[in-house]
């Protein structure tokens, strides 16, 4: 059985304000379930475009309703209501696909997801994204209108790419012309894998990226606190000084065990020395401790590559401590 075009379209008018107010609400609520997850550092900019919503408008409805055998409701028609997360790459698909299905306040049935595409036919270069549906919890209250098990929102997650390529060959092309010539389905699919391969590629670089800057860390926080027990005093956190030496002299630091570089203060005249020379730029600095051990270990190249003029007294203190001639 099919209801009318007619009644299609009264109830879809009707549904309307509830739709919107469900869409609404499960944008907020992922964002700020993603915000949870991510912190607040990295959420910033997570986004590569704000999540929205959108009500489908009657004449796409209608296209759609046209192309269905049998519909007893405008309501079975699941994606009246979209709401779209655009993120850099693949990697971040999971965390939102993560946020959603883990949130106990709504059911979540996938509608399609493009790595089960690829697993289905791996020769496939297609429209390509994650699709869920959520249904809100019966009884539900939003803006005063009562949420029915039966309202629901498809939440569209995408890479860039993947938001470009449906962009440009989905939304402009396929919905809009009958035929596509052969020539024109060969490009796209030839674009579609060079993204996949590029999405693989960056990912990647991410990765090692995000073990440098772990690596970068680690290290910082090691000499932090072997700063702050040589000094008897927390180190302060906008230690800016102490940075700008590591990363000029971090490929020094490659299979170096950190206790080896702490260990070059553990005399108590060195740390009294420290002590001493808190007013110096240097040694009001973590870098201090990293720069005991870089002139014991590397002298010639600590001096030639030293990074700023500024903490040249500090450096020159330090050779002397070590009994090193700086000139």
């Amino acid at each position: 059985m099919k209801i009318s075009r007619d009644q299609f379209l009264i109830e879809m008018r009707q549904h309307a304000p509830l739709l919107e107010l469900w869409a609404r609400e499960s944008v907020t609520l992922i964002s700020e379930m993603v915000r949870a997850e991510i912190g607040q550092e990295r959420f910033e900019g997570f986004f590569k475009i704000d999540p929205r919503y959108r009500l489908k408008t009657e004449e796409s409805a209608l296209k759609k309703f046209d192309r269905w055998d049998s519909m007893g409701s405008a309501k079975e028609l699941h994606d009246l209501v979209a709401a779209r997360f655009v993120v850099l790459l693949r990697t971040d698909l999971q965390i939102i696909e993560n946020v959603i299905k883990g949130f106990s306040g709504w059911s979540t049935a996938s509608v399609r997801h493009f790595e089960d595409d690829v697993e289905d036919d791996p020769e496939v270069f297609d429209y390509q994204s994650i699709h869920l549906l959520i249904k809100g919890s019966r009884g539900t209250t939003i803006g005063g209108l009562l949420l029915t098990d039966d309202v629901t929102c498809e939440i569209q997650v995408r890479t860039m790419m993947q938001h470009a390529y449906a962009e440009l060959c989905h939304d402009k092309i396929y919905k809009n012309f009958g035929s596509i010539p052969p020539s024109a389905k060969r490009l796209v699919a030839r674009s579609m894998a060079l993204m996949e391969t590029t999405d693989s590629i960056f990912c990647e670089t991410a990765e090692q990226l995000e073990e440098v800057a772990a690596d970068r860390n680690r290290w910082l926080e090691y000499l932090a606190g072997v700063y702050g027990l040589a000094i008897q005093r927390s180190s302060f956190s906008g230690d800016l000084v102490c940075p700008i030496i590591f990363d000029r002299f971090q490929h020094l630091l490659e299979n170096v065990m950190l206790s080896d570089v702490g260990a070059v203060v553990d005399a108590p005249v060195v740390r009294s020395r420290m002590m001493d020379r808190l007013g110096d730029k240097l040694f009001s600095s973590a870098g201090c401790v990293l720069t005991y051990w870089l002139v014991e270990n590397h002298f010639n190249e600590t001096k030639r590559s030293w990074p700023d003029e500024s903490l040249l007294p500090g450096l020159q203190l330090v050779c002397a401590d070590l009994g090193i001639s700086y000139k």
